[in-house]
């Protein structure tokens, strides 16, 4: 992508209001990052990139607010979802139609924390005077550790709503199930030792520490199956690190789907809760962001 300026539309200018400002900052503790910043740069950020840096073709960092664009906010989000999952953006928060129908959010509410706002939004204009109402409903979505956070702060200017994920690993203890009728569940290989973890509890944190460990939760329900491998990864100045994938297949009609994804970290334990609870893979690829 070229580092161009974007062209900046009238039809795009909608500025935050001061008082969702103050709420994004009760939860983020302060803002890194303005991306989709207005020239006069209002928003309390350390770092402002304008229609004329052209954020899209920019590194991000830290902690992110998003108020993109109106005429084309997919790509932003799409760009915020890259930077997460490389790790520069530690947490986030994005002001956005709520757009449920479209291609571009429908994935998001699926694994994030989000608040439908209460009534119409007065955004701002071009002279930081309140607009008439916006024409449609927005909703903010939260990237981060703090959910419950998120969710205090939100709760009294919009209906919050929480993942199926995110619930799951809030209530629910990270362990695998006894069935005296199948076979282990959990598999952990050690230097070439395999033990048995069923009915023990797998403590979803641990997971990395294992050296040349993988985890293994292989099973089938509903469509397809699944299962998470750690793999060591060895760069050109030969220190190791750890990775986590999901290898699984799908199966349709026509033939059979067997690909890898990489799982970032911030979605290592979700993914983990899901396949002990024997999720469906698809419920997991959607977690991964695969459509």
């Amino acid at each position: 992508m070229q580092n161009q300026p974007i062209k900046n539309k009238s039809s795009d200018n909608w500025y935050t209001p001061p008082h969702i400002v103050e709420l994004v900052v009760q939860v983020l503790g302060k803002i890194d990052l303005d991306p989709c910043a207005e020239v006069g740069c209002r928003i309390p950020a350390s770092t402002h990139y304008t229609c004329i840096d052209n954020g899209l073709t920019r590194t991000w960092h830290g902690r992110v607010f998003l108020n993109p664009p109106y005429s084309r906010p997919g790509k932003w989000i799409t760009k915020l979802s890259e930077e997460i999952t490389v790790g520069r953006v530690k947490s986030a928060i994005a002001l956005v139609p709520a757009s449920t129908d479209t291609g571009w959010l429908s994935p998001v509410l699926a694994t994030q924390p989000v608040c439908f706002w209460k009534g119409r939004i007065k955004f701002l204009d071009t002279n930081y005077e309140p607009k008439l109402p916006a024409r449609q409903s927005h909703c903010l979505v939260y990237w981060g550790s703090q959910n419950e956070r998120f969710k205090e702060v939100f709760d009294a200017y919009g209906v919050v709503q929480l993942p199926r994920s995110v619930l799951m690993v809030k209530n629910s203890t990270v362990s695998t199930p006894v069935d005296n009728n199948a076979s282990p569940e959990t598999v952990l290989t050690v230097n070439n030792s395999t033990i048995s973890t069923q009915g023990e509890e797998l403590k979803a944190k641990s997971v990395l520490m294992v050296n040349n460990s993988t985890i293994s939760t292989r099973r089938s329900r509903g469509e397809g199956t699944g299962r998470i491998q750690i793999r060591t990864i060895t760069k050109k100045n030969g220190k190791q690190y750890q990775q986590a994938w999901y290898d699984w297949q799908m199966h349709n009609q026509a033939h059979t789907i067997s690909k890898s994804t990489y799982i970032p970290k911030h979605l290592l334990e979700i993914v983990q809760q899901l396949e002990q609870q024997k999720a469906p893979v698809r419920e997991i690829l959607q977690v991964l962001g695969v459509q």
